[in-house]
């Protein structure tokens, strides 16, 4: 397994470090011109300071994905999460870095990339990590270790000690525990595992498994990604608690006029054309099989369709 040490603003550390209970955190970079393929889903991506500031390892968490994305759109979907207080703020950090870059000025549509990071643990100054021992001030945005090298397993090693001295949550229920690799380890090796998603990775997600509606099978009109068993009811980000929709769709579902059944049919409710005296668009859509991810690891739960099936649904 590796894992990758990325240079970290301060700015955007100091921010989250102050947070409780964060899900998740979108690690933006002013420019989407360059991808990230470093790292698998579940490996581990740890935060590193400039030299300005000590360059200490400051925490860390799980790769999702990576995901070209308008600012627009960044925030839309991980709001607080960009680790800024508001989307003008956020402007004005990548205005900032792309001008000192010899780039102009930034817009909303403006393409960033966005490294998800699940999980993420955030240590106070106190318990700063020591940076790679093999580090070298002209390296810009990143380094990759295996865990098996002795840098890689240092930094592994006194981030979890850390973590675990402060009570966060840690990797045991994430990881797993394996063979011990030298005498001296306290940590096993981590298990390659699916990441906790929080609400953006889960939007982000979907829509990357989908890639279109599952119910008319259209690329090109906005879909959203819907909570089969709404989260405000106990529903969790799981893969299998979600399906794409397209947008109109997606708003009739929420509100019981359509469903999925556990045979992966879609039905609508008679209330539709009782209530609105409309719906043909939606009634010949009906007992259609739904299109589903080739994986079946990804599928919806049979036991979350039944739930709004039964619950939810105004049949």
């Amino acid at each position: 397994m590796n894992l990758f040490v990325g240079n970290t603003d301060f700015d955007w550390y100091s921010y989250h470090v102050r947070r409780t209970d964060v899900e998740e955190v979108n690690f933006w970079r002013p420019m989407g011109n360059a991808g990230f393929s470093t790292l698998k889903e579940g490996e581990l991506f740890f935060f590193k300071l400039k030299k300005a500031h000590q360059g200490k390892i400051v925490g860390f968490g799980q790769f999702l994905m990576f995901q070209k994305m308008r600012v627009l759109d960044a925030w839309d979907t991980f709001g607080f999460n960009n680790g800024v207080s508001s989307q003008r703020e956020m402007m004005h950090r990548i205005d900032y870095y792309m001008r000192k870059n010899g780039g102009g000025s930034a817009s909303l549509h403006h393409e960033i990339g966005c490294i998800i990071v699940t999980n993420p643990v955030f240590f106070p100054k106190e318990y700063w990590v020591d940076a790679p021992e093999n580090w070298k001030d002209q390296i810009v945005t990143g380094k990759t270790y295996a865990i098996q090298d002795s840098v890689g397993r240092r930094i592994y090693n006194d981030s979890l000690a850390m973590a675990e001295l402060l009570r966060m949550p840690l990797v045991d229920d994430l990881f797993g525990s394996t063979t011990i690799l030298d005498e001296g380890d306290r940590y096993g090796e981590p298990m390659l595992t699916r990441p906790r998603l929080g609400q953006g990775g889960f939007r982000l997600k979907i829509k990357s498994i989908y890639g279109k509606c599952a119910v008319s099978g259209e690329h090109s009109t906005p879909v959203l990604a819907a909570h089969i068993k709404p989260y405000a009811q106990e529903g969790s980000h799981d893969i299998q608690n979600g399906i794409l929709l397209r947008s109109d769709i997606h708003k009739l579902y929420d509100r019981g006029y359509v469903t999925v059944d556990p045979d992966y049919t879609f039905r609508v409710s008679s209330r539709l054309k009782d209530e609105f005296n409309n719906g043909k668009t939606y009634y010949e859509l009906e007992n259609r099989k739904i299109w589903l991810p080739g994986d079946p690891e990804y599928w919806p739960s049979r036991e979350n369709l039944e739930y709004h099936q039964q619950v939810l649904f105004r049949g």
